[in-house]
């Protein structure tokens, strides 16, 4: 939340600028209770719940790879070759053709084009599917 991937907004309606808030003396946030106390000089209401825009939350959740506890299976290589096409696609701009990245699938990860051309398709933005050649940076 800190480095703004996500707007948080205080008692649902102020925008909570992190860098600011945090210099505030009295102010704290618990995590675990989604709750801000404000800083000692704000008059008024001091604690107040915090809230996030759900649809920047859910495009920021895309680019985390899933927990998995001990004991459980390995990835099984469709999850590896979404997982790495999240990150690419967090990183930036499409890189490569999209014959690189099913032939990666391949030969990284032994997934043929049926199943590694449905993975493009599910996670890859639209801008990434787009035909034509890749411009130039």
């Amino acid at each position: 939340m800190k480095n703004n991937a996500f707007p948080a907004h205080y008692n649902g309606s102020q925008v909570i600028e992190w860098d600011y808030w945090e210099r505030q003396p009295g102010c704290r946030f618990v995590f675990s209770l989604s709750l801000l106390k404000a800083g000692d000089r704000v008059s008024g209401k001091r604690w107040g719940y915090v809230t996030i825009e759900r649809k920047k939350f859910h495009e920021w959740l895309k680019t985390i790879e899933p927990i998995r506890g001990i004991g459980i299976e390995e990835y099984s290589a469709e999850e590896k070759f979404a997982t790495f096409l999240r990150k690419e696609v967090a990183a930036g701009p499409k890189k490569k053709t999209v014959h690189w990245y099913l032939d990666y699938a391949l030969n990284e990860f032994g997934l043929g084009p049926r199943p590694a051309r449905r993975i493009w398709e599910q996670t890859t933005p639209a801008a990434w599917r787009k035909g034509g050649r890749p411009k130039k940076p």
